[in-house]
Formats: structure tokens, sequence, C-alpha cells
């Protein structure tokens, strides 16, 4: 198991690497392939399908914390905009 595991994060470093620029090294960032779009609208959109009478959100979420997810929504859209990243993955 701890050979799995070092070999992903492994992988996953490589990878992070590959994808992510790094300024330090003379890389220029890369624009992204699709907008930028708001933590908290992409959460507003789940919610709504979540609550969706018609949809499977009802059945699929027992329970739902809108208010504590608002709240990391915002905390990462506050993030964002002071440009402090959690990391690439």
């Amino acid at each position: 198991m701890r050979q799995f595991l070092a070999a992903s994060v492994a992988a996953v470093t490589t990878f992070a690497q590959s994808v992510v620029p790094n300024p330090a090294q003379g890389q220029a960032p890369v624009k992204a392939a699709f907008p930028k779009r708001h933590a908290r609208d992409r959460l507003e959109e789940a919610l709504a399908r979540i609550a969706d009478p018609s949809g499977e959100g009802k059945r699929a979420c027992l329970t739902v914390y809108s208010d504590a997810a608002r709240s990391a929504a915002d905390a990462a859209d506050a993030r964002a905009r002071a440009g402090v990243s959690l990391g690439p993955l």
C-alpha cells in the first residue's frame, strides 16, 4: 500500500509540475481554456440541482449543509481574489 501511495504522489507531483507554470523557471502563466467561475456561483447551481423536486438531489443528498458550504465557497473566492492557492489539485 505504501508503494502505491508513494507512486501516486509521485505521479500527481509530476503531472502538476508539467501543467502548472512556474514563473521562477521562466515559464509564463497559461491562460485557462475555460472562463473562471466563482466558487459561490458553482455552489448555488449545485444547491439548486439538489433542491430540484424533479431531480435526484433529494434522494442522493440526505443532509445538505448549505450555510457551511456557502461559507467555504466565499472563503475560496476570497483566497482566489488574494492570489492564495491551495495547490493545483
